[in-house]
C-alpha cells in the first residue's frame, strides 16, 4: 500500500522534537496516523508523545534494534545526503523525499529545510488526509529533547516558522498545536 493511500481521510499528527513538547500530556495515540521525525523515539515519554509510530520521516539511519522497537509502517528518507543512510537501513526505506520537492522547499525557505519542515511540506502537498495536527515545533526556541542542544544551522528557524504558519493560515486542515 502506498503511503498516500494509507493517509486517505485520516486524522494525522506529526511530532517534532522540540523539548517544549514534554511540558504537557498530549492525546497522540488517539490519532489515526502518528508521524515522527528523526530520533524522536517515544520510550519513557509516552504520556507526552504517545507510543505508536506509523510513519517515520528521518534524515538519520536508525539502528535495527531501535527500528524493530519503533516498528513504523512506513519510513521516508528526507535528506538528499544519502551518505548518512546505511545499506541496512536503505532496505527499510519505503520512500525517498523527491529532489524536486527538496529544491522547491529550499527555494521557498532560502535555506536547507529541516526534516520536520520537509514532513509538513510532503504531507500538505501529497497526502489526502482529513486533518494534520503538528506538535513539538517551536522553531528551535527550546532544545531538541533527544539531543540536548539547539542547533538550527544549516536551517532557518524564522523562515520555517513563517512558511509553516502561512500554510496553517491557508489550510483549515493544518493546526500547529501550541
Amino acid at each position: 500500500m502506498k503511503i498516500e493511500s494509507y493517509l486517505k481521510d485520516k486524522r494525522v499528527c506529526l511530532l517534532g522534537n522540540a523539548q517544549s513538547i514534554l511540558q504537557k500530556e498530549n492525546p497522540i495515540d488517539t490519532y489515526d496516523v502518528v508521524c515522527r521525525c528523526n530520533r524522536g523515539f517515544p520510550w519513557g515519554k509516552e504520556k507526552f508523545i504517545g507510543s505508536k509510530t506509523d510513519i517515520l520521516f528521518t534524515s538519520y539511519a536508525v539502528n535495527p534494534t531501535d527500528l524493530k522497537k519503533l516498528a513504523p509502517r512506513y519510513i521516508v528518507w528526507c535528506t538528499p545526503r544519502h551518505e548518512k543512510m546505511t545499506p541496512e537501513f536503505a532496505d527499510e526505506v519505503d520512500m525517498v523525499f523527491a529532489m524536486k520537492d527538496w529544491i522547491n522547499l529550499e527555494r521557498e525557505l532560502g535555506s536547507r529545510p529541516s526534516t520536520g519542515c520537509m514532513a509538513i511540506y510532503w504531507l500538505m502537498n501529497h497526502a489526502p488526509f482529513k486533518s494534520l495536527d503538528v506538535y513539538g515545533f517551536d522553531f528551535w526556541k527550546s532544545n531538541t529533547w533527544w539531543e540536548p542542544r539547539t542547533a538550527p544551522i544549516p536551517h532557518n528557524p524564522e523562515a520555517e516558522k513563517k512558511y509553516i504558519e502561512w500554510l496553517e493560515d491557508k489550510n483549515s486542515c493544518l493546526t500547529i498545536m501550541r
